[in-house]
């Protein structure tokens, strides 16, 4: 066992005269410099000084990698050949060598030569065998459609019964250790595999098989682990789950530079997060003893402790080494967890359903966490590992150890999720001004809430509601819509009164074309009027969380793309209209020949009779008029059907008025967009945007 702190990491160029002085400086392991003295062979882990190689591998991606192989490369070979050293097995991405030694002289060259900066026997690891998704607030996730969609987690445990319903979904696997010819040994890794599939369950999981059948050695999990900065890229692997370990009793950060130090680094690098579970080892020696094992222990691990899922007030908890005796509570340390000031977080460990059994122990909380690890990545694909673990560790459920008078963060998604996407107009103080006429505002809603005391929106309590607030410069009819949001909204528009009242001009649930739950309301508006506008996420009766997710806020949008144009009236139909944060439809031509026009609105416009129509257009300059015709019949036409008639540009300063011959039967789509100066374009060889025109009449 070792102590409860760990020895300083020796100078990188020290010359130790005697293995027992390595042992004192920490760099050789007591146990392996014993085994040594007496003779036996053992399998040992050199670890190489390789930062540049770590960094080289940035982010994983092909050429990162190649590189990192390469330098790693060069350090092996270096020391395999100064050393003559006989090796079982080289890591391409991690800093170290698998190698016999049969003596304490060997162990003493090793240790001496200038890029090995410690020497571990090749030890053997233990598996640390629990109503807990909405305990921690999972459902909040769900109902925000935040499942793990593009993200990997890799599983270093027993592999995965794939034959089971909750795991077939499992394509991508690795044999780390010697094909045991089994999916699961031991069962271990189906349990945390299961596990991760009810949390996140879009999410790819990969199982990477670290048993023989009988036993989990380092130099199978360092396998492993080269393995998933191998392919860490092409996976997107996001998340390691490691709940497996050696009974150590680490307070702090074990900072001798281990084999699993460096590849640590290397994950969280690539934004990789490292979660290992503590351990179930607390009384393993008869009596309590503080600490967290190995892994857990080294720098960059995420150390997962447990916590009991529900109240037991009629039995005992036996555990392996120690009873918990009755009643015991909910959020409350089993006696066997890991413990000390090194666990960063807690999470479900007792009682856990998963793959078809009741599973106990600090293994099945820590694959809670890599689930919620994998949801923070995909709100937030560009954080930091430091950011992630500061979201993963964010929760305003804490609980004290009793054996320790320790306070340690529970696991909690919604508070991770709220620290994760921060909403500014969450409260109707802080909503969000609108500052043009018309736009459109993309943010999401999972971490937004219910103010005390706030309405229901369109006659559903909800609970997740954004505020924007909006000042109309003239009377006119506008609309304000969710369509294109990817959740069931609720949408409510009021005008606030001079005395501070607020009046309801219109509200809606699922008016959004195609089913799709998304609002649309029109209201009058009159110039002056302050108006508010909630939009939240329907609550279904039941269910603790209302639904969330990307919001899509459109105002005085509605005729953006051609299937909406607004009709126009024979003859002299006059239109105000706006096509700021308009958008260009896939497969839109570029208006007026200007190959930089993307903010297009639409009229439409049918006459009765065979005429010759006039256009014309004023407002802010920069922007075109094109005018293409279809048979009367085509409601919704293909971008191809549209045949070109005439148009107009403004680009020269002029307003835009011309004619075109229109003829019964046709019907006439006129597209309004911005145009590009030329003269702007001409110092950089092209134009990286679109002027957009603010006010447009529109006389035909």
């Amino acid at each position: 066992m070792t102590t409860a702190s760990a020895a300083p990491p020796a100078d990188p160029g020290q010359i130790f005269e005697s293995l027992g002085q390595a042992v004192e400086a920490g760099v050789v392991e007591p146990q392996l410099a014993e085994r040594l003295y007496k003779g036996e062979k053992v399998q040992v882990l050199a670890v190489i000084e390789a930062s540049d190689a770590i960094k080289a591998y940035g982010n994983g991606n092909p050429a990162a990698l190649k590189k990192a192989q390469q330098l790693f490369a060069e350090l092996q070979t270096t020391v395999i050949r100064d050393l003559d050293l006989p090796v079982e097995y080289k890591f391409t991405l991690l800093p170290v060598l698998l190698t016999p030694l049969h003596d304490p002289e060997a162990a003493l060259r090793l240790i001496n030569h200038r890029l090995v900066v410690s020497v571990w026997a090749d030890g053997e690891n233990e598996l640390w065998l629990t109503r807990s998704l909405p305990m921690v607030g999972h459902p909040m996730a769900m109902q925000g459609n935040l499942k793990g969609a593009g993200q990997s987690i890799a599983i270093l445990d027993t592999g995965a019964d794939t034959t089971r319903p909750e795991l077939s979904r499992i394509t991508v696997s690795y044999e780390a250790a010697p094909d045991d010819l089994m999916l699961d040994s031991n069962g271990h890794g189906s349990g945390v595999a299961g596990v991760i599939a009810a949390a996140v369950p879009d999410a790819q999981i990969i199982p990477v098989d670290i048993m023989d059948g009988t036993s989990i050695m380092d130099s199978h999990t360092l396998r492993g682990l080269n393995w998933v900065l191998a392919s860490r890229y092409k996976y997107n692997i996001v998340a390691v789950n490691m709940s497996w370990g050696k009974a150590d009793y680490f307070l702090g950060n074990c900072n001798t530079p281990s084999p699993y130090h460096g590849a640590f680094q290397t994950l969280r690098q690539a934004r990789t997060m490292p979660i290992v579970a503590v351990g179930n080892h607390a009384f393993r020696s008869g009596s309590f003893r503080q600490g967290v094992s190995r892994p857990a222990c080294v720098p960059g691990a995420v150390a997962v402790g447990g916590v009991y899922t529900g109240t037991n007030t009629t039995g005992d908890e036996v555990w392996a080494d120690c009873t918990d005796k009755a009643p015991v509570m909910v959020d409350t340390m089993p006696c066997s967890s890991g413990s000390g000031p090194r666990v960063d977080i807690l999470a479900p460990g007792a009682n856990v359903q998963s793959a078809g059994a009741n599973r106990n122990g600090t293994s099945i909380g820590a694959p809670h966490v890599a689930a919620l690890s994998a949801i923070l990545s995909s709100i937030n694909p560009s954080a930091s590992a430091l950011q992630l673990e500061t979201q993963l560790k964010t929760s305003s459920v804490f609980v004290a150890d009793a054996r320790t008078i320790e306070v340690h963060p529970r696991l909690n998604f919604p508070d991770a999720i709220r620290a994760a996407a921060p909403v500014l107009n969450d409260d109707r103080a802080d909503a969000t001004m609108l500052p043009t006429w018309s736009g459109r505002i993309s943010q999401t809603n999972w971490a937004a809430t219910k103010e005390p005391g706030e309405l229901d929106q369109a006659g559903n309590d909800g609970g997740s509601s954004l505020w924007y607030r909006w000042l109309p410069d003239r009377d006119a009819t506008v609309e304000f819509s969710t369509v294109g949001s990817d959740f069931n909204t609720l949408l409510s528009v009021y005008r606030v009164e001079p005395n501070g009242t607020s009046t309801l001009l219109g509200e809606d649930d699922d008016s959004g074309p195609n089913n799709a739950e998304t609002s649309i309301v029109t209201v009058q508006v009159r110039a002056g009027d302050l108006i508010e506008i909630a939009i939240d996420g329907f609550r279904f009766q039941g269910i603790a969380f209302p639904r969330t997710g990307h919001v899509r806020f459109n105002w005085n949008l509605p005729n953006d793309d051609v299937k909406d144009a607004m009709p126009l009236f024979p003859y002299g139909a006059s239109r105000f209209g706006s096509n700021i944060a308009a958008t260009q439809q896939y497969g839109e031509p570029h208006h007026c020949d200007d190959l930089f026009s993307n903010a297009s609105v639409w009229y439409l416009w049918s006459p009765s009779a065979n005429v010759s129509a006039r256009v014309r257009a004023s407002g802010t300059r920069t922007y075109c008029v094109h005018v293409y015709e279809t048979p009367s019949t085509v409601t919704n036409p293909s971008f191809g059907a549209l045949a070109s008639v005439a148009w107009g540009v403004d680009d020269q300063g002029y307003p835009i008025d011309f004619t075109f011959p229109a003829t019964a039967g046709k019907s006439y789509w006129i597209a309004v967009d911005g145009v590009s100066h030329e003269t702007a374009c001409n110092p950089y060889g092209q134009c990286q945007y679109v002027s957009t025109t603010e006010i447009v009449r529109a006389h035909v």
